[in-house]
Formats: C-alpha cells, structure tokens, sequence
C-alpha cells in the first residue's frame, strides 16, 4: 500500500480539517457558488483518494448503498486515532425502497453537506 499516512497527512487530510472561513475567498475567486464549489470538492476528493489506496478501503464498506453508507461512521472512528482533530460527520440510512433511501447527514462543519451529496 502507498505511504498514505506519510505524504498525504499533512497535505490535503488537514486541509478538510480548515473551517469553512478560507473557503469563502475561494469561492469569491473561481466565481463559484456554494454548491458547485463543494460539489466539486468532493468529486475530487474520491479521485484523490484513490491515488492514495483508500479506493480499496472504500470498496470494502459494503456491498449497497445503504451499507456503504452506514459503514462511514466506522472508516471515521477509526480514521479518528490518526487524525484526532477530525470532525467526521455521520451518516445515517432509513426508509430503504427500491427506489431510494432516506439519508440523515449530520456535520459540524457549516457548508459540506453538498461535499457529501
């Protein structure tokens, strides 16, 4: 496995650590919403870690959605004893159908709710 825990720590990991403040001139700058701002974030952030090995973490959750999903809380327990000062949301799954499933996200970080979605 690549030395995850070595170059990536410090860079981008602790970087999502930063409150919502710094990301604001961003925004101002790229001329993007709120949105398409944290949207975009968090399609980079899967690509990003799949450089990194944690693609393999990941697939490894759960086999459906739903399991994927609810499995999160646990990868950011864990997650917790190298990154203490992370402030993991959660996630919670109900209501599963055929034809989707109600999601409750819960962070204390203002604004990544479109990170997430």
């Amino acid at each position: 496995m690549p030395s995850l825990f070595v170059n990536s720590r410090k860079s981008f990991f602790l970087a999502l650590l930063i409150s919502y403040r710094p990301y604001v001139n961003q925004m101002k700058t790229l001329g993007v919403s709120e949105h398409e701002f944290f949207d975009q974030m968090g399609v980079y952030f899967v690509g990003f870690v799949g450089q990194y090995g944690y693609d393999r973490v990941l697939s490894v959750l759960g086999r459906h959605m739903r399991d994927f999903l609810n499995g999160l809380d646990n990868l950011h327990e864990y997650l917790k004893f190298s990154y203490p000062r992370m402030r993991a949301p959660s996630f919670i799954c109900e209501n599963e159908t055929r034809h989707g499933l109600t999601l409750h996200y819960r962070s204390k970080r203002r604004g990544f709710v479109y990170y997430t979605m």
